[in-house]
């Protein structure tokens, strides 16, 4: 995460900052529709936010909602787990994909109040390791495979095929202009 939470860099993809946002649920779509700019301090396309009461999570802790059901980083959301799971105002979360690109900055005024940003969990292919090679985080390191595979029987039995059906098209064309 950089210094100031609030900043949206350039090439924020996988981003997303939590705020509380505080109106009754009957005023979602009137906020969404009218007041999300406003209140934030920048553009939002509304597709790409979630605004919801964390009660309605229905056995979601508000903390592992973000972390598994939103893929975001285990680590930074749970350290701020206790901060998160005691809120209990609705929850607006703008992802990095409602956003146009930056460097811009959130600048929150009411009844918006920022909680937290949260990245994406970083992600690196698995790939097993045939001869026990690992990289540095454990991954399965194996050499790119340089031998070749012997041509099928199946695959020359093609090649022969069709330099068959060459020959008799050359000679059906010549036989066809000779009788021309």
């Amino acid at each position: 995460m950089t210094d100031n939470p609030l900043h949206i860099p350039n090439g924020h993809i996988g981003t997303a900052w939590v705020f509380t946002v505080d109106i009754p649920e009957s005023e979602f779509d009137a906020f969404k529709a009218s007041g999300i700019d406003a209140a934030t301090g920048q553009i939002i396309d509304t597709d790409f936010i979630e605004l919801f009461d964390p009660a309605n999570l229905a056995g979601y802790s508000l903390s592992r909602y973000l972390s598994e059901a939103n893929g975001l980083h285990h680590e930074q959301v749970a350290a701020d787990a206790a901060n998160l799971d005691a809120i209990t105002k609705p929850v607006l979360i703008i992802y990095s994909s409602s956003l146009r690109d930056g460097p811009l900055d959130f600048d929150p005024k009411a009844p918006v109040d920022f909680v937290g940003r949260y990245d994406n969990q970083p992600t690196k292919p698995v790939q097993a390791s045939i001869d026990g090679q690992h990289d540095s985080e454990g991954f399965g390191v194996s050499a790119p495979n340089t031998t070749k595979k012997p041509k099928s029987d199946a695959r020359i039995g093609g090649m022969v095929a069709m330099a068959a059906l060459a020959v008799m098209a050359l000679l059906v064309i010549l036989m066809v202009f000779i009788a021309g």
